[in-house]
């Protein structure tokens, strides 16, 4: 009987010894893989920042391309108001030229309408590339956002 109590006790020892061998493997592997978690965390963490960096970045620059565009268009109302006065005082000098025109006067009066025209024409071809410069810019600050954002999945990439 005393035989079969040191026996087991035997066994239980083994068991034991056994368990404790795979805790202290399984806390070695677990160890192990936190260390090498450590620099790609930080990693993690610095394109974390540089991103929120990025972003308040686009907004900035989205808040002053808006304001740009606020100011051009303002600048493209008030032109088209003094177009539409000078237009409705060409209108009017045509109105009152026609009833006491002669023929000669009257080629005068169609070239100062030609005149006119070309020079609204110009007007609004300048009112269309401001208005259009600040759409540019953005798509520009798009591009750079864009290109930012493929380093980032890159850098990403070669770290997983």
């Amino acid at each position: 009987m005393e035989t079969a109590i040191v026996a087991i006790i035997f066994v239980v020892q083994i068991a034991l010894a056994v368990w404790m061998w795979n805790l202290y493997q399984n806390s070695k592997r677990d160890l192990n893989a936190r260390i090498a978690e450590a620099p790609m965390l930080l990693e993690v963490h610095n394109l974390q920042r540089t991103v929120k960096e990025l972003l308040t970045a686009i907004e900035d620059a989205s808040q002053d391309t808006t304001a740009r565009l606020e100011v051009r268009c303002a600048e493209a109302r008030f032109l088209l108001g003094t177009l539409e006065g000078r237009l409705s005082e060409v209108e009017v000098q045509e109105v009152l030229a026609s009833s006491e025109q002669k023929p000669q006067e009257a080629i005068t009066a169609n070239t100062a309408e030609l005149l006119v025209y070309e020079a609204r024409s110009q007007d609004v071809a300048s009112i269309d590339r401001d208005v259009a410069s600040p759409f540019t810019e953005l798509q520009d600050v798009e591009n750079v956002m864009e290109e930012d954002r493929e380093t980032l999945y890159q850098r990403a990439y070669a770290l997983a």
